[in-house]
């Protein structure tokens, strides 16, 4: 460990008290409390927070789910283990760990996990129980999938630019220089070493024009040259593979909460929906003049996967696990509940049936890219432009979990057909992001919109 580590680790350790290492063995998880007391519910609150703040210092893409400015004394809530582990080629930056100190991520989370299974439960904290437990296991599950590079460069680069605090001092000029250009030529490293499927690759180059802006506001002159030798790395580099079923399946049972079936039970029940999506969207589009039907169409299409920030409208008072934003592949899936939530016409609720049609369309999509490469793309109902048609199947192609879940999302949104639509968007915007499996059992049931028999 490096002199300027040790002398951070001891000033950390000064500043948080000393506070205590934290034992590798992992607890069981709790049993439920005998009483549902202030005082027991106040034990899993604190517990729940706890683990929060650990998380936000861990990832700060967690944090920006959180809506919380990570600190270096958040660290502490990690516990110590973690900053004195073996790992020598971690990072803390700008208060969290650095998304490419894959081992000290590792650790951080693994801590937090035996935390979040032994924090005190009770009945009315049972399910958020649930979902913080989950929420640590998904963000392990993803620590695993981003050590696999090249394949995760994209989501790596995606991290640093969404996350990137620009220096304040020259000596922090310098620091960051310096790491940016090391993390950009490990991904080069990996290129050269291995092939990326083409979605993915061109995925990469695109991400990488945030790391181009970045370099340009102030003289990163070794990540200038980093990232040219990245791009000429991808230039030269023969892209082939893709995503397989197997693959697809491990993505959805830790960021979607879904055991999928085989892919061809899937796209007919996909299939099934859109049918009767069609049916509903003929049967109102008949009462528009057509140039309203076409502009409809034309704007369904622009709001397909959208990737901006998006929130549940959870309860002002609520806190905690049920705050929490949705993850990259739940994100497309509230953007559409937030469409629906958002109809105050009976023009604005046919835009919402076009945009669910067309999640289950790109799923469908996505489906195809795992399972049958070669099949003809799903029709949309709205109008999509060729050029977006073209991002999007390679969205489908390059974040297939994502453009799942997106259409796993349109599927619970339509469990009962046109009149339960509004319904399970309100009580899911109230209740706040979750896994699908646990939006069908505490959700979709509870709006009077029982799912229908999966086939799996």
């Amino acid at each position: 460990m490096s002199a300027a580590r040790l002398a951070w680790v001891a000033a950390l350790a000064g500043a948080l008290g000393c506070s205590p290492a934290v034992s590798g063995a992992r607890p069981s998880a709790s049993a439920p409390a005998d009483e549902d007391s202030e005082a027991a519910r106040s034990g899993f609150h604190a517990a729940e927070k706890d683990v929060i703040v650990g998380l936000c210092a861990v990832d700060r893409r967690l944090a920006q789910r959180m809506r919380r400015t990570p600190t270096e004394k958040d660290l502490g809530a990690i516990g110590m283990r973690v900053i004195l582990a073996e790992d020598v080629g971690a990072e803390i930056v700008d208060g969290a760990i650095d998304p490419f100190s894959f081992d000290a991520r590792r650790a951080a989370l693994d801590e937090l996990l035996a935390r979040a299974r032994a924090a005190p439960t009770t009945k009315s904290t049972r399910l958020d129980h649930e979902l913080l437990v989950r929420l640590v296991e998904a963000e392990r599950h993803r620590v695993d999938e981003e050590r696999n590079l090249p394949f995760s460069a994209s989501a790596l680069v995606d991290a640093m630019v969404k996350t990137w605090v620009p220096p304040q001092r020259a000596g922090d000029l310098a620091r960051k220089d310096a790491l940016l250009a090391r993390r950009l030529s490990q991904i080069e490293a990996s290129v050269r070493e291995k092939t990326l499927p083409e979605p993915r690759r061109t995925e990469l180059d695109d991400a990488l024009d945030g790391v181009e802006a970045i370099v340009g506001t102030a003289p990163f002159v070794a990540s200038a040259a980093a990232l040219s030798r990245l791009r000429d790395a991808l230039g030269e580099s023969h892209p082939r593979g893709s995503t397989s079923w197997d693959e697809l399946r491990a993505g959805a049972a830790h960021h979607l909460g879904v055991t999928l079936p085989q892919p061809e039970v899937l796209d007919a029940r996909f299939a099934r929906a859109e049918a009767e999506l069609r049916v509903a969207i003929r049967a109102r589009a008949s009462k528009l003049a057509d140039t309203d039907e076409r502009a409809l169409e034309r704007k369904a299409g622009t709001l397909l996967l959208g990737d901006g920030a998006c929130r549940f409208d959870v309860p002002a008072e609520a806190v905690g696990v049920r705050s929490v934003g949705p993850p990259p592949e739940r994100l497309a899936g509230c953007h559409l509940v937030r469409q629906v939530m958002a109809a105050r016409s009976p023009e604005d609720e046919l835009l919402a049936l076009y945009i669910i049609h067309d999640h289950l369309a790109l799923a469908r999509w996505a489906i195809g890219g795992a399972a049958s490469p070669d099949r003809s793309p799903h029709p949309w109902a709205g109008s999509v432009p060729m050029e977006r048609e073209e991002r999007l199947s390679r969205a489908a192609r390059s974040r297939p979990v994502a453009a799942l879940g997106a259409g796993l999302m349109a599927e619970l949104l339509w469990a009962a057909g046109p009149a339960g639509v509004r319904g399970v968007a309100q009580a899911w915007s109230e209740f706040g992001d979750a896994p699908l499996d646990v939006v069908e059992r505490e959700i979709v049931t509870s709006a009077n919109a029982v799912p229908r028999p999966r086939n799996r």
